[in-house]
């Protein structure tokens, strides 16, 4: 995963002109932006209009967990179509933490399935394991406790030794602002739990 912490403006002009770059095929927008995701969207095809971009809006779902869109970019020049899914997940509290451990798990699920999703559709050639853009204001907190649960999880799915400050200082190695606060870091802890007991691990 990648993580990002533009501000609006550069979010519309540089984060979609990157994922062109990158083959990126999944963004998770992590904050609100004063308007709903659909008219985001209607931002973006207005940037895409002057990128020689012309967007379709193929699937859209709110769910109470998060709003799930799926893009279909045509690139007027070279004729050529892609998709690309677009995740917004809202629902956080003071200190940049998710207001509830499992309404988080059930995004967290939700951004599995469409990563999955979205590599069925990977072209021949093609980076078949393309990375995910997160991006929020900060770029270290609600992206990072994004990022670093994801992490958690894939360790325990491959039984994989967890050591979660290990991993919190290997991600601050890289941007220093992965996980400010210390209830981001209970968050955290309390996430795995919780999964482990979905999982019917504990």
């Amino acid at each position: 995963m990648l993580i990002s912490n533009f501000n609006l403006q550069w979010v519309l002009l540089s984060a979609w002109y990157r994922s062109q770059l990158l083959d990126l095929l999944v963004l998770g927008m992590l904050s609100t932006l004063g308007h709903s995701p659909i008219a985001f969207v209607k931002i973006f095809i207005n940037v895409f209009f002057n990128l020689q971009f012309q967007v379709y809006q193929e699937f859209s779902q709110a769910t109470d967990r998060c709003t799930t869109i799926k893009l279909r970019l045509y690139h007027v020049p070279s004729r050529r179509y892609r998709s690309v899914w677009y995740l917004q997940y809202a629902d956080w509290a003071e200190q940049n933490c998710p207001r509830d451990v499992n309404h988080f798990l059930g995004f967290l699920e939700e951004l599995s399935s469409v990563r999955l999703a979205s590599t069925q559709e990977v072209p021949p050639g093609h980076n078949t394991n393309p990375p995910v853009l997160l991006h929020c204001m900060e770029g270290g907190g609600r992206s990072g406790v994004t990022l670093t649960a994801d992490l958690l999880f894939y360790t325990l799915n491959h039984n994989e030794d967890l050591d979660i400050s290990r991993v919190v200082g290997q991600l601050r190695h890289q941007r220093d602002s992965i996980i400010p606060s210390l209830a981001q870091y209970k968050f955290i802890y309390n996430l795995l739990i919780s999964y482990l007991k979905r999982s019917r691990l504990i």
